[in-house]
């Protein structure tokens, strides 16, 4: 925790195109193709908007699913601000090269991806729907939504429009993360659990 924050820390200053990152493998249940919309309604008033795309169609993901998003990018003024990066073994780059990160699964259960976003000091824009609307605190770690394309975009652009926002939002979610979600914290939970269970017998 401590070193990515340090490493986000190095990039507050950075100078680039507001970015947004969704990781995850290609499936419509994540909800790739809603974020390539909702940008194509944002690059209308902020054209220099990008999206990263982190995550491959190989194995559990969907190659026509991916065929399919690739047609929908397939389009002027969208194309060129969505970076398809494929499978990456450590998602926390492409955490560090964006503004903030989007969740877009409805039915998302514990959220790994939002708690690693998190890690990096990076605010996060969920789904109002399953354990995202359990680890986001809206307004302090990131916002929710609920909706299609257009409510996605409604939250993007607040934060485009104050970036500082998003970082700070970023930075408390940094710290919730760290007090919740530690492999130390987990670990004393864990114990906790059997030592109540050995004593009730």
């Amino acid at each position: 925790f401590d070193d990515r924050y340090r490493q986000a820390q190095a990039l507050r200053d950075r100078r680039q195109p507001f970015t947004f990152v969704l990781v995850g493998r290609f499936r419509e249940s994540k909800g790739q193709e809603v974020a390539v919309r909702a940008l194509a309604r944002v690059v209308g008033r902020f054209p220099d908007t990008r999206l990263l795309l982190v995550g491959g169609a190989g194995q559990t993901g969907d190659q026509s699913y991916f065929n399919h998003c690739r047609e929908v990018v397939d389009r002027p003024g969208v194309a060129d601000r969505v970076e398809f990066w494929g499978y990456v073994p450590d998602p926390e780059r492409a955490f560090l090269a964006a503004d903030v990160a989007l969740l877009c699964s409805p039915n998302e259960a514990m959220g790994r991806v939002t708690v690693e976003a998190m890690s990096s000091c990076r605010a996060v824009i969920g789904y109002d729907g399953g354990g995202t609307s359990e680890l986001i605190d809206p307004g302090r770690t990131g916002l929710l939504y609920r909706g299609d394309a257009d409510a996605l975009a409604d939250c993007m652009v607040r934060y485009i429009e104050s970036p500082e926002t998003a970082r700070d939002h970023g930075e408390a979610g940094w710290h919730l993360a760290k007090s919740r979600h530690t492999t130390e914290t987990y670990a004393r939970q864990v114990h906790e659990v059997i030592r109540r269970a050995a004593n009730s017998e």
